[in-house]
């Protein structure tokens, strides 16, 4: 998975992201994520049919965050969801002691 990382999706598998695939049927979900020490790899096979919400082009994938990802593993549909602000980074001028 992590050699499909590096020739198809031309990405860095050892980036800290978290690379999500599925099979053409959709019954079933794999997470890589590396750590820093090696990969994880985890399944997750859907008992009741197969996933509901699916990213449809490269652009819709490549911004799912972490909230997303969670939604789309409980078999829900991200787009219908409306979210509060991703986190951002403080200013530590205004933070200043």
């Amino acid at each position: 998975m992590a050699a499909v990382c590096k020739q198809v999706l031309q990405a860095d598998p050892f980036c800290g992201a978290i690379f999500a695939f599925t099979n053409r049927s959709r019954i079933f979900v794999r997470l890589l994520i590396y750590d820093g020490n090696g990969f994880w790899l985890c399944h997750k096979r859907f008992s009741d049919g197969k996933l509901k919400w699916w990213p449809a082009t490269q652009a819709q994938a490549d911004t799912i965050n972490s909230t997303q990802l969670q939604i789309i593993l409980q078999q829900g549909d991200p787009s219908r969801v409306k979210f509060k602000r991703s986190w951002r980074a403080v200013d530590p001028q205004k933070f200043a002691v």
